[in-house]
């Protein structure tokens, strides 16, 4: 995405990555050692949502998230769309018809990943990368999992990475967020 990210982070350099001619990724321009460094205490709190998402029936708990995060939507006229393909996770995009563009997907994380993954250190992460531009936008946390920013797009298969210009644009991106420091505390 090319747009200026609109809560720019006032810790790092607050600039949205954007694909530029010839695929180059635009990070920060300055590349002294400061300017990467994580100050995880300086970004803001994420807003926290009092619902549990049923993970057998996630569009019930989704539409009450989507009543706090868009109340503007009229409940009635929200869709749904489930994603299957993931193995612990479970993945609904919440959209009106007039505004694909504003959908919301909605995570809820499979039963006990909490014993595999550190949730506060996934969230911080993200963070770090939606300050950087590689990642959608985060709108709120609830008791098991997370609501982001829906960024139209296309997975790529083998047969894609395969074509040079996209291999290129791939390892571009790859290479770039090498320096970008995660959290690790």
């Amino acid at each position: 995405r090319a747009d200026a990210n609109p809560n720019p982070n006032p810790c790092l350099p607050g600039r949205r990555a954007a694909w530029w001619s010839g695929c180059l990724w635009g990070m920060e321009e300055d590349d002294e050692e400061e300017s990467r460094r994580v100050p995880t205490s300086c970004y803001p709190a994420i807003q926290r949502v009092s619902i549990a998402v049923d993970e057998k029936n996630v569009l019930p708990g989704a539409l009450q998230l989507i009543r706090k995060l868009r109340p503007q939507w009229e409940t009635e006229r929200v869709k749904s769309k489930l994603f299957t393909e993931g193995i612990t996770n479970k993945l609904v995009a919440c959209f009106t018809e007039e505004n694909m563009g504003d959908a919301v997907l909605v995570r809820v994380y499979g039963r006990k990943t909490e014993l595999i993954v550190d949730r506060a250190n996934e969230l911080r992460n993200f963070q770090v990368l939606q300050d950087h531009g590689c990642a959608p936008s985060l709108y709120c946390t609830f008791e098991n999992g997370y609501c982001y920013e829906f960024m139209p797009g296309k997975a790529l298969g083998p047969e894609h990475i395969r074509q040079p210009n996209i291999f290129r644009c791939v390892w571009q991106v790859g290479a770039t967020s090498i320096d970008i420091r995660m959290c690790t505390h």
